[in-house]
């Protein structure tokens, strides 16, 4: 009968039922691994545990060095789209010079499985690793993250999940104006607001450090989505806001901004009327008249 050496069940042992993930890597993984550096600590801590699943991963796969770059590039991308992490487009993409051979060793190490009925396409085996490696704005990461969409372009038809996360990219590389038109364009181009167009409130956050004139037709975007989704305080504490940046605007420029002054009213009459809240809604009408 096979038995463990007694420093791997010592070190699981000392890990909490919840980390199952980490004990499978662990096991999997243990011939590679130095446990004399190995410090698990307080677990429970949140970043102790970040910094010892991390440590884990990255003597997993010493001395590939290239292959854990490759791991912090795919965590870039998002798996909750279908027909990602596509290996084809994702390879023919990559800067990496031994992409291939990276992401067979990440696939053979228990890192990467192949999704559910599709043996192209890959998902992280445990969804710990998008926390643990977090990473640093990197340009690197979303100018491959972008080259990978040109790719998946020419096999897949290209969709509105995978606009929103090309927008996505681009606003972490340079939030422009041009961005924040295309971000309205496509909030208002959604039919009905769903999980797979939750990525949409990440692309709001990168592009609310412009100005003011820009900041708050976002508002009232967020607003909307946040609303069609039953978010509701946080559609109406975002319409307040953006209500604010409206009329300071108005201020200023009184002509141009005092109709959106009145839109933003409007937005919140009809939110207080949908949660029947009909004297606030009243108020907000009377004020916008």
């Amino acid at each position: 009968m096979f038995k463990l050496p007694d420093d791997v069940t010592e070190l699981i042992k000392l890990i909490p039922k919840i980390y199952s993930s980490l004990k499978e890597l662990i096991l999997k993984n243990y011939k590679t691994l130095d446990f004399n550096k190995l410090n698990v600590g307080d677990l429970t801590e949140d970043s102790h545990f970040k910094d010892f699943y991390a440590r884990v991963i990255k003597d997993t796969l010493f001395p590939n060095q290239e292959a854990l770059t490759l791991l912090k590039f795919l965590v870039v991308i998002n798996t909750e789209i279908e027909t990602n992490i596509d290996r084809e487009s994702f390879e023919a993409s990559c800067i990496l010079p031994n992409v291939s051979e990276s992401f067979n060793i990440l696939f053979n190490k228990g890192l990467m499985q192949k999704k559910e009925g599709n043996d192209k396409t890959y998902e992280f085996t445990f969804s710990e690793v998008l926390d643990v490696l977090e990473t640093l704005p990197d340009e690197q990461y979303h100018e491959n993250a972008l080259r990978y969409y040109e790719k998946k372009r020419i096999k897949f038809k290209i969709n509105i999940e995978d606009e929103i996360e090309i927008l996505y990219h681009k606003a972490n590389l340079n939030p422009t104006e041009e961005l924040v038109n295309q971000f309205l364009t496509m909030v208002s181009q959604v039919d009905q607001f769903e999980f797979i167009h939750i990525r949409l409130i990440d692309v709001a956050d990168l592009l609310m450090e412009l100005e003011d004139k820009y900041k708050a037709p976002i508002l009232i975007a967020l607003g909307t989505f946040f609303s069609a989704i039953g978010r509701t305080e946080e559609a109406e504490r975002i319409y307040l806001e953006a209500l604010e940046i409206y009329k300071s605007l108005a201020n200023l420029y009184y002509r141009i901004y005092l109709p959106y002054v009145a839109a933003a009213q409007n937005n919140l009459g009809t939110l207080y009327i949908d949660l029947k809240r009909f004297e606030d809604a009243e108020k907000i009408y009377t004020n916008a008249l």
